[in-house]
This record gives structure tokens, C-alpha cells and sequence, in this order.
């Protein structure tokens, strides 16, 4: 049989279990403040990381934005240029001379014999449009309405008005003389 004295006196006893409780709490409050102020720093770095990021994409913000300002005046400044160019080229859309021969040469019939045509075109007009003189014969003035008739039809040809028409001199038929309407012009 054993038996176990204890020789300290318990005020001792209870002396040393505060200092040990004492010091359990201080290490327990040092990893504490050393863990808040870990997590404080982590927290901070992401701060500062964040605010960093957010100052970046103000400036992206605000370089896109000029940029767009500057698309935008770009687009505008490209629009008033293609109305320019639209302006400026217009009249090399109008009836071209040879366009408006081949379209009165090209529905000739038989009959019809061209003894002159002039055409001319000023593309710089407001509204360009060909001017015709047109002297020929033909067999019949039911063949020259037909032809006329065609070749109006086509609408590269202006409105002709007949000027003069008479009995062809050299052979039979008709010679007359076509011209553009005044209002054609």
C-alpha cells in the first residue's frame, strides 16, 4: 500500500494554479491580438489591393469614355463626309452620252437612218441631264412613233420634242428633226 503526503500547503497549490491560469490567458491573449492583427493586416492588403484596382478602372472608365467621345465626333465627321462625297459625286450618277447613244442607237430599226445626233452632258449641273439633237429619216411617222415610243420607254433617253418633220428629199420618208423638251433638261 502506498500512500501519498503532500508535504506543500495548498495556498501554495492554489498560488501556482492562477499563476498557470494567468499565464494560459496571457499566451491565449497573445495568439488573440496576434491573430486580429494577422487578419487586420489580410484585410488591409486586400484593401489595398481592391482600392488599386478600383483607381485603374476609373481611369479605364474614364480613358474609354474619351475614346468614345472621340468615336462618336469620328462617326459624325464620317457621316458629313460621305454627304460631301455624295454631293460632290452626284453628278457622275447622271445619263452618260454614251449610255444615252446606245440607248438610241440600240432600238433602231430598220427604217430609221441617223443623218446627225449631238448629245451633250454637263455632269455639274444641279440635276445633270443629257441635251439631244437627233436628225434623221425615216420610212413612215407610224415607224418614227414607235421608235420614239422604245427608246422613251428605256427612260436613259430624255423627252424629245419634234422640232421640225418634212418630206425626205432624196428618198421616201420622213426626215425630221428631235430635240430635248426645255422642262427634259
Amino acid at each position: 500500500m502506498t500512500v501519498s503526503v503532500d508535504f506543500l500547503p495548498a495556498a501554495y497549490r492554489e498560488g501556482q494554479q492562477r499563476v498557470r491560469r494567468r499565464r494560459e490567458r496571457t499566451w491565449l491573449a497573445v495568439l488573440v491580438l496576434v491573430g486580429v492583427g494577422a487578419t487586420e493586416a489580410l484585410f488591409r492588403h486586400r484593401e489595398f489591393g481592391i482600392r488599386q484596382m478600383v483607381e485603374n478602372a476609373e481611369r479605364h472608365a474614364s480613358a474609354a469614355e474619351g475614346r468614345a467621345r472621340a468615336v462618336v465626333a469620328d462617326e459624325q465627321r464620317l457621316v458629313d463626309l460621305a454627304a460631301t462625297l455624295r454631293l460632290w459625286t452626284a453628278p457622275l450618277a447622271a445619263a452618260r452620252v454614251p449610255e444615252v447613244v446606245g440607248a438610241l442607237l440600240g432600238e433602231r430599226t430598220e427604217g430609221v437612218r441617223f443623218a446627225e445626233l449631238e448629245c451633250r452632258v454637263d455632269p455639274w449641273l444641279g440635276e445633270p441631264k443629257p441635251w439631244l439633237r437627233v436628225h434623221a429619216t425615216c420610212t413612215n411617222l407610224d415607224e418614227l412613233s414607235r421608235y420614239l415610243a422604245v427608246v422613251q420607254a428605256q427612260g436613259q433617253v430624255p423627252r424629245l420634242r419634234c422640232r421640225q418633220a418634212q418630206a425626205a428629199e432624196e428618198q421616201d420618208g420622213v426626215s425630221y428633226l428631235l430635240e430635248t423638251e426645255e422642262g427634259a433638261r
